[in-house]
């Protein structure tokens, strides 16, 4: 599975750790949406490596920092990790020039939100219920 792109396994009942697809560099969408009750747990800084397109993990188990997770993401344009353990800050992700969506509500992600109001593309970003102040124009 080295070359492995798309990892979908939202809405199933697999467990354990996301470390075991951290040697997955080649992977550029990951959806692990609704597993929190099939316990898919980690941190999301395993994929610092990565260049992600788009992550979907809201309403899972996952936790860490989103600026480490991102860091090697020059190409991402959705991130959804509402209602996790989450952390870090949203100014991390002032330079990912392609993100359209941004979903952290319901998260421990901290920042200020006007730090992404130079994103030419983000339309959609929701942070409700995070510690993110400020205003996002």
């Amino acid at each position: 599975m080295p070359n492995l792109k798309v990892l979908a396994i939202n809405f199933t009942q697999v467990y354990g750790d996301i470390s075991v697809f951290a040697n997955l560099t080649k992977l550029v969408y990951i959806d692990l949406t609704q597993t929190g009750y099939a316990q898919i747990t980690g941190d999301i800084g395993v994929f610092e490596n990565h260049n992600l397109e788009k992550f979907n993990a809201f309403r899972s188990q996952l936790y860490g920092d989103i600026g480490k997770c991102f860091k090697s993401s020059s190409n991402v344009w959705e991130i959804r990790l509402q209602d996790t353990q989450i952390s870090g800050s949203v100014n991390s992700l002032a330079n990912k020039t392609k993100l359209r969506n941004l979903y952290v509500n319901n998260t421990n992600v901290s920042g200020d939100a006007s730090s992404l109001n130079n994103l030419p593309n983000l339309t959609t970003f929701n942070y409700a219920n995070s510690k993110v102040t400020g205003t996002w124009d």
